[in-house]
């Protein structure tokens, strides 16, 4: 899709380019469509970059693995265990779901020397009582960013996320809070200054495509 038009190769200067999606289905379903015909470098799918946690189902995501038969879901837990799975029904893992995407699974309670993935097959995320809060999105979306410099080379990266982590995205590197329309692409130029503890540096062109 976004392979038309020449428009891209411009915007980017030729430079390398390495794509970070966000892990939740209708992300994964722009990402395949939008990237598809660009020079990518590299993509990883990545839980920090997801939509405001909690409450809302269709901000759950499904789990790596297939689910059991029947279908994964809270539901199907069984009596007296309590299950992080999402409350929503699905066939297929994302494994399955999107072939062409690799989904890298680190231990949820050991954040050292993490790069990009996912923290846990199961979704350890997603809670029904609360809803994240601004604040805390903006702090997540910091240490979205730590991973981001930590790993990669690439000057130019095209993030793959929603309208909410997109808005605390820009607040977390000092940008007017601006919420995306839906596929909406914000291009971004962020200069880090190594050693400071808030996170506005690095020479890098972030192009966060918006998926609400």
């Amino acid at each position: 899709m976004l392979a038309g038009g020449g428009w891209f190769k411009k915007v980017t200067g030729g430079r390398p380019v390495r794509a970070v999606v966000s892990p939740l289905t209708r992300c994964l379903n722009t990402a395949t469509n939008v990237l598809k015909g660009l020079p990518i470098n590299a993509t990883n799918v990545e839980e920090l970059c997801r939509e405001t946690l909690g409450e809302d189902t269709c901000d759950a995501r499904r789990s790596v693995s297939d689910p059991p038969a029947g279908g994964g879901g809270a539901a199907d837990a069984p009596a007296g265990k309590k299950s992080p799975q999402p409350p929503c029904k699905f066939d297929k893992g994302l494994r399955s779901k999107f072939p062409g995407f690799k989904f890298k699974v680190y231990d949820p309670l050991d954040e050292q020397g993490r790069g990009f993935g996912l923290l846990g097959d199961e979704d350890q995320l997603w809670t029904k009582g609360s809803r994240e809060i601004q604040q805390h999105q903006v702090k997540r979306a910091k240490r979205f960013l730590d991973i981001l410099w930590a790993n990669t080379p690439e000057k130019v990266v095209v993030i793959v996320t929603h309208s909410g982590f997109a808005r605390s995205l820009l607040l977390a590197v000092e940008r007017e809070p601006y919420r995306p329309a839906n596929a909406e692409l914000v291009p971004v130029i962020v200069d880090r200054n190594i050693g400071r503890d808030d996170v506005t540096s690095h020479d890098d062109d972030v192009i966060a495509a918006s998926r609400r």
